[in-house]
Order: C-alpha cells, then sequence, then structure tokens
C-alpha cells in the first residue's frame, strides 16, 4: 500500500472511530436521558398507582358506608312500616270501638227513647183517664147539683104556691 493509501485508511480508521466514539457518546446520553426519563415515568406512575389506590381506597370506604347507611334506612323503613301497620291496627280496633260504644249509647238511647214514650204514652192515658173520670165526676155532682137545685126551686115553688093558695 501506498503511503496515500495508508493515510487515507488510516484517516478513514479515525473518522470512523470519531463516528463510532460520537454514537456510542450519543448513545450513552440517549440511554442516560431514557434512563431519566424512565426513571420520571416510574415515578410518576407509582405516584398514579398511589393515587388511584387511594381513590379505590376511598371509594371503597364511601361505598361501605353507603352501605350501611342503606341498612340502616332499610331497618328504619321496616320499623316504621311495622310501626304504621301496628297504629293503623290500633286505629282500626279504636274505630270499631267507637263504632261499637256508639251503636250500644244509641241503642239504649233508643230504648230509653221508647220506655220514655211508652211512658208518657201511660202517663197520658192515665192523665186522660183521670180526666175523664174528673170529668164524670164533676158531671155527676153537677148534674146532682142541678137535680138539687131543681128541687129546691120544686120545694120554693110548691112553698110559694102554697102560699099564694
Amino acid at each position: 500500500m501506498t503511503p496515500e493509501e495508508l493515510r487515507r485508511t488510516i484517516e478513514f480508521i479515525v473518522e470512523s472511530q470519531a463516528r463510532l466514539a460520537a454514537a456510542q457518546e450519543q448513545d450513552r446520553e440517549d440511554r442516560i436521558e431514557f434512563q431519566k426519563s424512565t426513571l420520571e415515568f416510574q415515578k410518576w406512575a407509582k405516584d398514579m398507582n398511589l393515587r388511584i389506590m387511594g381513590m379505590i381506597q376511598i371509594q371503597t370506604q364511601t361505598l361501605e358506608i353507603q352501605s350501611r347507611r342503606l341498612d340502616q334506612y332499610e331497618a328504619q323503613q321496616r320499623s316504621y312500616q311495622q310501626e304504621q301497620r301496628a297504629y293503623q291496627q290500633e286505629q282500626r280496633a279504636y274505630q270499631d270501638k267507637q263504632q261499637r260504644g256508639y251503636e250500644e249509647r244509641q241503642r239504649a238511647y233508643d230504648e230509653r227513647q221508647q220506655r220514655a214514650y211508652e211512658q208518657q204514652q201511660l202517663g197520658f192515658e192515665n192523665l186522660l183517664r183521670t180526666y175523664e173520670e174528673h170529668h164524670r165526676a164533676s158531671e155527676q155532682a153537677a148534674q146532682r147539683r142541678h137535680e138539687e137545685l131543681l128541687l129546691r126551686v120544686d120545694r120554693v115553688l110548691d112553698l110559694l104556691t102554697n102560699r099564694l093558695n
């Protein structure tokens, strides 16, 4: 090989070595940058994962709380419905009792009214009988007085007639 070829070969080798070294340096810088990016991504992913886990934990707790509240609400509703049914039964029983009491009072009132009416009728009949008896007695007494008066008048007339004769 000629010195010129040797020099070009050496230059070629040196340039290749330089390009290789530059490429290696670029690869090293890219790898470092990639490692930094990867570390940042891993940190971000880890932070995001922690946030998601926190949200899941909060949602789980919220779900448990809501579930307990719903259970309590349902228990309260059942209790309320039972109380409502019991109250309605008490109301019906009270109304039935009131109705029976009203009917009994009405029946007793009707009976008292009937007895009072019957007593009033008897009293009226007795009063009428007494009046009739009193009226008859008064008529008889008046008739007797009338007859007595007529007898007196007859006697007075007889006496007057006898005196005139």
